[in-house]
């Protein structure tokens, strides 16, 4: 296995992780709570993005 596809891996599982926390946060109403981790989820989901294209 290469680094870049450990690395992909790792950030997808940090990906998988804050949008279980955004979709907890959604669902007991903490809209506040809720906004700020799907600001962090973006950069996130972006950067898993780039470290696939980057592994494949």
């Amino acid at each position: 296995m290469s680094a870049a596809f450990l690395f992909a891996l790792a950030v997808s599982l940090c990906a998988t992780v804050v949008a279980a926390l955004f979709v907890t946060t959604w669902r007991d109403g903490d809209l506040v709570v809720a906004a700020v981790v799907a600001f962090v989820l973006l950069p996130v989901l972006v950067l898993t993005i780039m470290a696939w294209r980057e592994a494949l």
